[in-house]
């Protein structure tokens, strides 16, 4: 019984959760509304197949498919602004910003393609991980991590 309190709090606070995941994302601007997420994906495509090529980014993803999150290490010497990060050029979501040496966990649920479909969480493979960055498009190197 000494942990019904707590565990009632978490309830409450699952039951009027409307965000994109039910764990609250340590970054504001992913913490949103599936709905919103997905309407700005669609918003985004099509794929940007003519966008300049910069070939490979200063930046380091780890997909962890256990917990299916992206995490994404900028390592470009600044902040990055008005990015947008496209996984197997079928799904896209767009962040504000992208801080010079500090991982952004993106959970696979905010990640959305042109059929308000989120990125699957069983059954997908990330084969290609691309950032949009002031017009150019960027190969961000991944690896599999837990």
């Amino acid at each position: 019984m000494r942990h019904a309190a707590p565990i009632a709090v978490v309830l409450l606070a699952l039951a009027g959760c409307h965000n994109a995941t039910w764990l609250p994302n340590t970054d504001g601007a992913l913490n949103k509304p599936a709905k919103e997420f997905a309407a700005d994906a669609t918003s985004r495509f099509p794929y940007p197949a003519d966008a300049p090529r910069g070939g490979e980014f200063k930046a380091r993803a780890e997909v962890g498919y256990d917990a299916n999150v992206i995490n994404l290490a900028n390592f470009s010497g600044g902040t990055l602004t008005d990015v947008e990060l496209w996984v197997n050029k079928q799904y896209v979501i767009f962040l504000p910003s992208v801080e010079q040496g500090r991982a952004k966990f993106i959970p696979f649920k905010v990640i959305y393609n042109d059929k308000n479909e989120h990125l699957p969480e069983s059954g997908v493979y990330v084969d290609t991980l691309e950032i949009k960055v002031g017009g150019t498009m960027y190969d961000v190197p991944k690896r599999v991590g837990g």
